[in-house]
């Protein structure tokens, strides 16, 4: 029975030193990746503190730009019930003057059409006055020349009638 128990004692102590080994190799391959860990878990808080850090900042800013926009897009309900109305009556300014424009521009057409119908007439009856003074200045002569032969005649019809009498 005492041998029974060194034997047993003795498997425990080689098991004992088998696991002792064992945990001393494990223990061995852990201390790495334990140091490893330590490792990010500081680079984690770290991490963390400036996640917070620019978090605080995010919101610093969104609240000033919040107080910016708002400031500048007050609109003040009477002022723009104002423009509005201004934006309308100039609308219906624009309305009118745009029918003037085509009215006047109508207007202008027909008078630049009535300006090329009279210059037109006007050229045809300077046309007309230069025959018609053509024809005077041969009718005058013509006349004088006749009037000359009527007085040449007539001195003639006396100078034959004093030669008969």
């Amino acid at each position: 029975s005492n041998k029974t128990l060194r034997e047993v004692s003795e498997r425990a102590k080689k098991k004992l030193s088998e696991v002792s080994d064992e945990l001393t190799r494990l223990k061995a391959s852990i201390a790495p990746n334990t140091e490893k860990i330590k490792s990010m878990e500081v680079e984690k808080a770290t991490l963390e503190a400036e996640k917070a850090s620019l978090s605080r900042d995010l919101d610093a800013w969104k609240k000033r730009v919040s107080s910016l926009v708002s400031k500048f897009n007050q609109i003040d309900p009477e002022e723009h019930a104002q423009a509005l109305a201004n934006i309308e009556k100039l609308q219906g300014e624009l309305s009118t003057l745009k029918s003037a424009k085509d009215k006047a521009d109508k207007d202008c057409s027909n008078a630049m059409n009535l300006v090329s119908r009279l210059n037109r007439e006007v050229s045809s009856m300077k046309a007309s006055m230069e025959t018609l003074k053509l024809n005077l200045e041969k009718a005058t002569s013509e006349k004088e020349k006749l009037t000359k032969s009527a007085k040449s005649n007539e001195a003639a019809a006396k100078e034959i009638t004093a030669a008969k009498e």
